[in-house]
């Protein structure tokens, strides 16, 4: 079986959207594999197996840490993961692989980030949008409290900023749809 064929057996599945960055013999019948969503360790298990089963899975988002270190003479790297769970690899000249789980793990995190801020909603808002969206959601307000001073005042009926008549703080409607909508 070939190397670009062994992922694809009844034991190790790709997700959609997962490529293999990098793979690297372990042992006899093992390969550490780094793609661009988990870093995984698979094996043959049982001389006559023809596929590969994970020994071992995480997603880069939950490491938190890749450590070199020693094993003896050996070269091994530790996985720290956010559960506290520890697992450590130890080959020669496995040190060489760090910079680039690294590197994959700063891109799944910048990749996540990107995907979660598309997914935030962007509203600019004046007064009369704001009235418009709160009683579409059933939401009648009439005052509000000043989030520095917490006097009442009264919402207007437009305008995209508010000063408050106690203690001239400004307000947006974006501050009392973040307040009264998302709280």
């Amino acid at each position: 079986m070939s190397q670009d064929n062994y992922l694809f057996g009844k034991s190790v599945m790709l997700q959609k959207g997962e490529v293999v960055l990098k793979q690297e013999k372990f042992a006899l019948r093992a390969y550490l594999i780094l793609t661009n969503q988990r870093f995984l360790y698979i094996k043959k298990v049982g001389w006559l197996a023809k596929d590969y089963s994970v020994l071992y899975g995480v997603s880069l988002e939950d490491i938190m840490a890749v450590s070199p270190q020693k094993h003896g003479l050996v070269d091994k790297f530790e996985i720290l993961e956010k559960s506290g769970k520890r697992m450590w690899f130890a080959k020669n000249k496995i040190h060489s692989l760090i910079p680039i789980i690294n590197k994959a793990i700063q891109e799944r995190r910048d990749e996540l980030e990107l995907k979660q801020r598309k997914n935030r909603i962007h509203i600019l808002l004046d007064f009369t949008s704001l009235r418009d969206v709160m009683e579409k959601g059933g939401l009648i307000l009439k005052n509000f409290n000043c989030p520095k001073c917490n006097g009442s005042l009264p919402i207007p009926d437009h305008g995209k900023v508010l000063v408050c008549e106690y203690c001239n703080t400004p307000v947006k409607p974006i501050d009392i749809f973040e307040k009264k909508i998302i709280t």
